[in-house]
């Protein structure tokens, strides 16, 4: 299967994607490649906060799943401008306020949608996996399509908590334009 974004994926860690010398690499999964993006977005996204720059970097998950056992493997021992990676499910508004990254998956989309509202200015990236997640509730969604992950960015959700997205990434992101333009 072709990803997009590979660069991302070697980027990501090191010994994410090694094989040895004479063994044929272990296929990505789709859960690897949605935690190597969740992981890289932490690179590529600046928060306003000086307490969001103290402590570890946070990456809370709406529900545990297959993506947050992919994630753990892939942050292990990994730092970001010398603070470490922390991978955590969160059950409340008071956990995910916390959080540099928001994971919320297909399943737990629903319930999430009132504490995805009361985040809107608080910054918190919220990235998503499902159908029009950018461009209703979310920050960024991790689509699948033709067999590659593709990356939507609502930059104006983005601003009005405060984030700042990468023009890096904004160039190879889909664009989600601004509610009065849809």
């Amino acid at each position: 299967m072709r990803w997009l974004f590979p660069w991302m994926l070697l980027a990501a860690a090191p010994g994410f994607c090694q094989a040895r010398v004479g063994e044929h690499p272990a296929p990505v999964s789709e859960h690897q490649v949605k935690a190597a993006f969740l992981y890289n977005f932490a690179k590529f996204v600046r928060w306003p906060s000086p307490a969001q720059a103290r402590g570890p970097v946070r990456i809370c998950l709406a529900e545990e799943g297959r993506i947050g056992e992919a994630l753990r493997v892939l942050v292990a021992g990994q730092t970001l401008d010398g603070r470490p990676f922390e991978v955590t499910a969160i059950a409340s508004l008071e956990q995910a306020a916390s959080c540099q990254i928001l994971f919320v998956g297909e399943a737990s989309r629903k319930r999430s949608r009132s504490l995805l509202a009361r985040l809107e200015t608080r910054p918190v990236l919220t990235v998503g996996e499902s159908e029009g997640f950018a461009a209703t509730e979310g920050m960024m969604n991790l689509r699948v399509a033709g067999g590659r992950v593709h990356v939507e960015v609502n930059p104006e959700a983005a601003s009005r908590a405060g984030l700042q997205v990468s023009s890096k990434l904004l160039r190879l992101a889909e664009i989600v334009p601004p509610k009065g333009e849809r």
